[in-house]
């Protein structure tokens, strides 16, 4: 953590949720935010911090990132 901002290696992390996958990256002193889509492949960020937390407690949607080949994949159950 640098000023209070992760700038890190990539962090999955699930504590804050969030309609769908959110990418923090730290350019500078301010965040910048990355929004995926689920089903959708994206290449792997280097680092950050990507909340995978989308609510499962309230809409029963668990999502689950799948890496592999430096890519990423969002998920969810039906």
């Amino acid at each position: 953590f640098e000023n209070g901002l992760y700038n890190g290696k990539l962090c999955f992390v699930g504590h804050t949720p969030l309609k769908r996958p959110v990418l923090t990256v730290t350019v500078g002193m301010c965040p910048k935010y990355v929004t995926y889509d689920i089903g959708k492949t994206y290449p792997l960020p280097k680092r950050g911090l990507l909340d995978i937390d989308t609510c499962c407690f309230n809409t029963g949607k668990l999502t689950a990132a799948i890496v592999e080949n430096n890519t990423v994949t969002f998920v969810q159950n039906d």
